[in-house]
């Protein structure tokens, strides 16, 4: 019963880490299409207040996705967690993570980064206005954007380095953390 218990459990999880995986392959393409397309569709607009709306709606776009991306990287990471704290330690094969440079999702973030920064200095450049509003409104939303993505990234960084410390403590087979004190000197203690 508790070994049936067990499967069913694990393949729950690697389900859902499976799926978390296919996310991040389908949503970053499928914004690539979309990009592709609207980029042509608001290119071809005349006026400037509708194409710098457009443009900076991609802008934003761009930022929602690279929020949505980050939060499938780190639930994906949390199932695969999950699914090592079932194993018991003794078949647990996997390590966990990659090198930044073999990440797939940190090229998929920095180029999101780009389009975001891309599409807004192009939705505020097609603004009809004089060149010294152009440059004081470019200025103030790529300071915001800056500010908007740092809040992001660092959020980002501090939840995914928690879970892989937590990744990388070691567990019993039962997947319960082993205490970093021996407590045995203390019991001792109690009994005297």
């Amino acid at each position: 019963m508790e070994d049936e218990k067990w499967k069913t459990q694990y393949e729950q999880l690697n389900q859902r880490a499976r799926w978390y995986s296919t996310q991040l392959w389908v949503v970053p393409f499928t914004y690539l299409g979309l990009v592709g397309l609207g980029f042509e569709k608001i290119s071809a607009l005349k006026e400037s207040y509708i194409k710098s709306t457009g443009f900076l709606l991609m802008a934003f776009f761009s930022l929602a996705i690279f929020a949505h991306v980050s939060s499938v990287k780190y639930y994906e990471r949390k199932a695969v967690k999950a699914m090592k704290d079932l194993e018991p330690s003794a078949t647990s094969s996997s390590s966990g993570g990659s090198p930044w440079y073999l990440n797939y999702v940190f090229f998929i973030k920095t180029l999101l980064c780009f389009l975001s920064f891309f599409f807004t200095v192009i939705g505020i450049w097609s603004l009809a206005v004089d060149f010294k509003t152009k440059v004081s409104l470019l200025v103030l939303s790529l300071m915001i954007l800056v500010v908007v993505y740092v809040l992001a990234i660092i959020t980002d960084y501090c939840r995914n380095k928690h879970l892989l410390d937590q990744l990388r403590r070691p567990t019993n087979s039962c997947g319960v953390d082993r205490p970093s004190i021996d407590k045995r000197p203390l019991e001792g203690i109690k009994n005297s």
